[in-house]
């Protein structure tokens, strides 16, 4: 594979050149990603399935509501399964399957799940009383790009309900900084719209090709600016939500940021995974784009090392800190091996290396700021080495470079994946528990994450022979890795939700037997038939 070179700017001196690569082949596009996942057995209707008579009547019926709501395409709006065939058709895999291949069904002789794509607010609530009617169980799913199974089929007697075709508006009001989304609206397309009209879109994360905004919320979505621009919550606005009995709810009529008129209603949806009801249109504050960017990436030798970047950028230069990353050279390893860049070409790095991005308005001063910051750490040598980018291409390099560590970790065979939040002081000492507790097993500990918000990805690898995941990592790890992570004061789901993965640690870890007791009073409200989100069983029974 042919790899691009860009020479960066040195900020030390050695004889040696080290450089920035990465693969014209990178994308944000997650679908191209996903295109083979790991070859493990899925579930085959654990939860029960229908009588093939049954999904014909329900497809017929389904055609009707979708007929009646006016939606323009029939075919699309209702995909039904082939159940004379030996597999399901690929058109159903994306939908009832996970991309990682741990949860979702398959598509087998004589079953298959009804996939429903409706395109308008309306249609989804026509559906939704008919499911309550039959006593139907529906996930809702949003780009299918979740990382616990929220979205995915726990057996076959279940609808899909896809948001993707729900995209039809995307409109950003200048005089509020407001802008208003279909909840199927690519990501990739909101941040697309707000940078054209000089804004900046709140999210942005590693699956922004593929993912959709509604999805965002129902998973209460991180990324890579959270540090800078806040969280989905402070920044939702507004939102509109089929509840589970059917009934829309509209909390977006105060069009203005600064609101406090009584209780926030619509937070109870923000990373409810669908349970609670069905995201379809969402109103989201947006921030001016700066007009400067600069960013560095430092080398360093130790954790201790990290941490004290970490204080300093955070003493120095505070607001124009736009994301503070790390990655060690494990996942930089992987990034070269399995994506065909070379991480960041340092091969002789042995430790951890620190991403600043700084967004400003005044050129002048803020380069003036970061070169100041950069000669000080270097003074008091607290960095190895390092490189500042200059220009948008070698910029735009770097975070290529950064956004392929998830990419490289799910290529490298089996994965187990541990999205937590700590405090700076405890990641190396849980790091390096994992790696005592898995190295006898082949397994490979790599680490990347967000610094600003405290938020590490704690990654397991291993060539797995079968292709598959060995079960010995899992019990080997699970729930000892989240007892440690709430012993410490952090979080075991960070940014990527609870899904199938950790419905199970609801009670016992999150929230308690109390805590527990008043989400299923909250779930009756809103969903007293229990049929959005499967009625997920570890999560609400």
């Amino acid at each position: 594979m042919m790899n691009r070179c860009l020479h960066l700017p040195r900020l030390l001196s050695r004889s040696s050149t080290r450089t920035i690569r990465y693969s014209n082949n990178y994308t944000n596009n997650y679908t191209k990603q996903y295109t083979k996942p790991h070859s493990k057995a899925y579930t085959n209707g654990t939860e029960g399935e229908w009588s093939p008579s049954k999904v014909n009547r329900l497809v017929a019926s389904f055609k009707k509501i979708a007929a009646s709501s006016g939606e323009p395409s029939i075919s699309a709006a209702v995909l039904s399964p082939d159940l004379t065939s030996s597999s399901s058709p690929s058109e159903l895999d994306k939908y009832t399957k996970c991309w990682r291949g741990k949860w979702g069904v398959n598509g087998i002789k004589g079953k298959g799940n009804i996939v429903l794509r409706p395109s308008t607010t309306e249609a989804v609530r026509r559906i939704v009383k008919f499911c309550n009617e039959e006593n139907i169980k529906i996930v809702p799913q949003g780009g299918n790009t979740g990382l616990v199974g929220a979205g995915v089929p726990e057996g076959y007697d279940e609808v899909v309900l896809s948001t993707t075709r729900l995209n039809s508006e995307i409109s950003l009001d200048e005089s509020t900084s407001v802008i208003t989304l279909s909840s199927g609206v690519i990501l990739s397309d909101a941040i697309t719209k707000c940078s054209e009209l000089g804004y900046i879109y709140p999210v942005d994360i590693g699956s922004k090709g593929t993912c959709n905004v509604g999805g965002n919320i129902s998973s209460n979505a991180g990324g890579i600016y959270y540090n800078r621009f806040g969280s989905i919550k402070e920044n939702l606005v507004g939102l509109e939500v089929v509840t589970g009995k059917g009934d829309v709810l509209n909390m977006g009529g105060c069009e203005m940021r600064k609101n406090s008129a009584g209780m926030d209603l619509k937070q109870v949806f923000v990373g409810g995974e669908g349970a609670f009801g069905i995201v379809t249109k969402v109103m989201m504050r947006v921030w001016r784009k700066p007009k400067t960017r600069e960013v560095a990436v430092l080398e360093a030798k130790g954790w201790s090392e990290v941490q004290s970047i970490c204080e300093r950028v955070e003493e120095r230069m505070g607001g124009l800190v736009s994301a503070l990353e790390v990655m060690d050279r494990g996942v930089l390893e992987l990034v070269e091996e399995k994506i065909g860049a070379a991480g960041l070409g340092w091969v002789g790095g042995t430790g951890y290396y620190v991403l600043v991005e700084t967004m400003g308005f005044d050129e002048e001063r803020d380069r003036e700021t970061v070169e100041r910051f950069l000669e000080g750490i270097i003074e008091e040598g607290i960095v190895e080495d390092g490189v500042l980018a200059k220009g948008e291409e070698e910029v735009e390099a770097i975070w290529g470079v950064r956004e392929s560590c998830g990419v490289a970790v799910n290529r490298a065979g089996g994965s187990w994946k541990y999205d937590v939040s700590l405090k700076l002081r405890d990641w190396e000492e849980v790091g390096k528990m994992v790696e005592d507790r898995v190295r006898g097993m082949g397994g490979k500990l790599v680490i990347w994450g967000h610094l600003g918000d405290r938020n590490v990805h704690l990654n397991v690898v291993r060539e797995e022979k079968d292709g598959g995941e060995g079960n010995d990592i899992t019990q080997t790890l699970e729930p000892w890795i989240y007892e440690e992570i709430v012993k410490r004061g952090g979080s075991v789901s960070a940014e990527h939700g609870i899904g199938q993965c950790k419905g199970d640690l609801m009670e016992g870890l999150i929230v308690g037997e109390t805590g527990m007791e008043y989400l299923r009073g909250i779930k009756q409200i809103f969903d007293p038939n229990e049929i959005l989100n499967g009625g997920r069983k570890k999560t609400f029974r």
